[in-house]
């Protein structure tokens, strides 16, 4: 073999990747990608801040929306905590084994845009349907007074936050992005590629060598090897 191909196959060998050396490359070549991903985020925070739709609440549905307002089990900020940070710590333990920017990369991006296409679609809803919480009543009354315009429609007097996450019951944010969480393990583990994610790189490399220098004799090979090559390229970047 070509010593510098041989040099260009070692490099692409596991431990050769790290944030120093191919990091600014993979920044680059992913730019597109955290664009639309911070596009995401802000979509999410905009939704966040939308008052969500006012279903109308009577006086003879308050029966089911007395349940007592408490604190949540999981508070909202420990939902990206387990979803988001937790998930990065372990994924910067195995970088520090495998030196694998790419992987840590793909890892973290996927694991990104999953948790905010969950996010942006469970509070789209929310904000659409407007489903009052079982303890809707107390967030709407908090002095046990209740209050209804002519039509019998409430007019709370709570406090405007209160009352305003009173009215996205539906559907669960937590069960959501639990959900999503248990589908990307799944996934990942269903996904022949990435469980030979420690080779795919070399692989591929290898299989672009045979295309490139395959000659005219060997044509059947080539077009096995273009296939074999296209399929493993598009695995490698899932």
């Amino acid at each position: 073999m070509d010593p510098k191909l041989l040099k260009l196959d070692k490099m692409m060998e596991l431990g050769s990747h790290t944030v120093r050396s191919h990091g600014v490359t993979v920044a680059r070549t992913h730019m597109h990608d955290w664009l639309v991903l911070m596009l995401l985020v802000a979509i999410y925070v905009i939704l966040n801040r939308i008052d969500p739709f006012h279903r109308f609440v009577g006086k003879d549905m308050m029966d089911d929306l007395k349940f007592p307002l408490k604190d949540n089990t999981v508070p909202p900020w420990g939902v990206p905590i387990f979803a988001i940070l937790l998930p990065i710590v372990i994924f910067l333990f195995f970088y520090f084994r495998r030196r694998d920017v790419y992987d840590l990369h793909h890892a973290i991006l996927g694991l990104l845009y999953s948790f905010f296409i969950t996010a942006v679609i469970t509070i789209s809803i929310k904000d659409a349907v407007g489903r009052p919480r079982p303890d809707f009543f107390w967030r709407c009354f908090p002095d046990g007074k209740e209050v209804y315009d002519q039509w019998g429609d409430v007019i709370c007097h709570g406090g405007k936050n209160v009352v305003k996450e009173g009215y996205k019951s539906f559907p669960s944010g937590h069960t959501s992005e639990g959900s999503e969480k248990v589908i990307e393990v799944e996934e990942e583990e269903s996904n022949p590629f990435e469980k030979k994610a420690r080779k795919r790189t070399s692989t591929v490399w290898k299989d672009f060598e045979a295309v490139t220098l395959t000659n005219g004799s060997k044509k059947s090979q080539c077009k096995f090897c273009k296939q074999k090559f296209v399929i493993q390229a598009f695995g490698s970047t899932t």
